[in-house]
């Protein structure tokens, strides 16, 4: 894979001026003195030692420092009024401004990037940028952008993409990278932005410099998801469904896209196929009753859902946003989009005991909002009726579930995604296990009933008789 970031092409910046406080002296004098208070201030003032006139923090005279904090440098500017200790001593030294350099340093697989700010020259802001990145990254970073007084701004695109771009202004330099975004056919979102101001100092001074790192916000490196579904060229007698599996947190592409296809092929049993593959950004899906599925990537989950949006009316289609998945997040998921987003959950009971008239009994309750609330119904619906204790046989959400039963009158229970073909699938399943099964009832997690399944309606000759 090639980087994975762009620059705007970096050109010379207007200096901007420095700037200096201005510290105002007050004088306070009674306008009568005593002959003896006179004299006292006369004999003190000749008991002082006399030397050269010093300016606080090591300034020369008639100077004040200035700078320091997030400036990136100290200077000296001139006392207003002051005369360096008499009229007669030499005229303050002209200042003259002092330039602030930065530099941007960036990996192929890091989330952002690395802004070194106050430093003399160009080479020397670029040296820190560079070992920061590669103290984090183990080598390979090179410099998207260096220049001299002024902001620049790191960017994401929506599927992890990151762009730079650098102006006299913070806000100028986010604006420009927001724009060059666009004309990339991106849409993005500032992650990171550093404004070096320059300063001023008394000529032939030598400014005390504060130097500093602007590291990201996470450990600097990329985290990966990505989606698949099922082939729809290659699923042969599978069924299609409309459900999306999606990994995230991976340190590549490459093992995001591996994980997600085993998850997938292993639970429809049919070829899939990887849809996106996004780093440190979001994934929107979104579904449609005719029906389809619609994914789309934003830098954001707001940006996630405006760009499905957008797409889903360039295509003409009503489209519901059933999930966001954050390609930062550890973990897997498997996605319904026809239920838009909610988990229907259904549950099954029998009793626990062995008494005949309920041996063949079990109870269901669908539609429910949670899993415990599934279980909860199924078991007191279980227990109103057969007056004894139950217990919980199955439970699933957004599902297909059979009960079936065996040649030795045996229940068996088993749930499969929405859509797939419950014949088939019990079929499939008891001939694998070397059983003849037949389907007594089916249900829909989706649809909100309570009913009670005799499952002997499907009972089978036995095999010995």
């Amino acid at each position: 894979m090639g980087k994975d970031c762009t620059q705007v092409p970096v050109h010379p910046l207007p200096l901007t001026s420095g700037f200096a406080r201005h510290h105002a002296l007050a004088m306070r004098y009674a306008p009568f003195l005593s002959l003896l208070a006179l004299g006292c201030a006369v004999l003190c003032a000749l008991m002082l030692p006399v030397g050269p006139a010093r300016a606080e923090g090591n300034c020369p005279p008639g100077y004040y420092p200035i700078g320091g904090g997030n400036a990136g440098w100290q200077g000296c500017a001139p006392i207003p009024g002051g005369g360096g200790g008499g009229g007669g001593g030499p005229a303050p030294a002209p200042m003259v401004k002092v330039n602030n350099h930065y530099a941007a340093a960036w990996h192929d697989q890091s989330s952002d990037a690395w802004i070194a700010a106050g430093y003399a020259n160009a080479n020397a802001a670029s040296n820190a940028a560079l070992a920061a990145c590669n103290a984090v990254m183990g080598g390979g970073c090179s410099i998207t952008i260096k220049n001299l007084d002024g902001a620049v701004a790191i960017a994401r695109g929506a599927w992890g993409r990151l762009y730079s771009a650098d102006d006299v202004s913070a806000a100028k330099a986010k604006r420009r990278v927001l724009d060059h975004c666009k004309t990339l056919k991106d849409t993005c979102t500032v992650i990171n932005a550093v404004m070096a101001n320059p300063g001023s100092a008394p000529a032939g001074s030598m400014p005390s410099r504060n130097p500093e790192i602007f590291r990201p916000v996470d450990d600097g490196h990329r985290k990966y998801g990505a989606a698949a579904w099922i082939d729809n060229a290659k699923r042969g007698s599978t069924p299609w469904r409309p459900d999306i599996w999606f990994v995230g947190g991976h340190k590549s592409e490459e093992a995001a896209r591996k994980e997600v296809l085993a998850l997938c092929e292993k639970d429809v049993g049919a070829p899939c196929t990887p849809v996106a593959a996004i780093s440190d950004t979001f994934l929107a899906v979104g579904y449609t009753t005719t029906p389809e599925v619609f994914i789309e990537a934003g830098a954001t989950d707001a940006l996630a859902r405006t760009a499905l949006a957008a797409r889903c009316k360039r295509d003409k289609k009503k489209c519901t946003v059933t999930e966001v998945f954050n390609a930062s997040g550890s973990g897997t998921a498997r996605h319904d989009p026809s239920a838009f987003g909610q988990p229907f959950f259904t549950a099954q009971s029998w009793t626990k005991g062995t008494e005949r008239a309920w041996i063949n009994m079990l109870w269901s309750a669908s539609g429910q909002a949670s899993e415990a609330a599934a279980k909860k119904a199924a078991v007191a619906l279980c227990e109103k009726e057969a007056k004894q204790a139950c217990e919980v046989a199955s439970w699933s959400f957004n599902s297909t579930v059979a009960v079936y039963r065996d040649a030795k009158y045996k229940t068996w229970i088993s749930w499969m995604a929405t859509g797939e073909d419950p014949a088939r699938h019990v079929e499939t399943k008891c001939r694998q296990e070397g059983r003849s099964c037949r389907i007594a009832a089916t249900i829909n997690a989706r649809v909100a009933e309570s009913r009670k399944i005799d499952a002997s309606v499907a009972d089978l000759p036995s095999s010995g008789k």
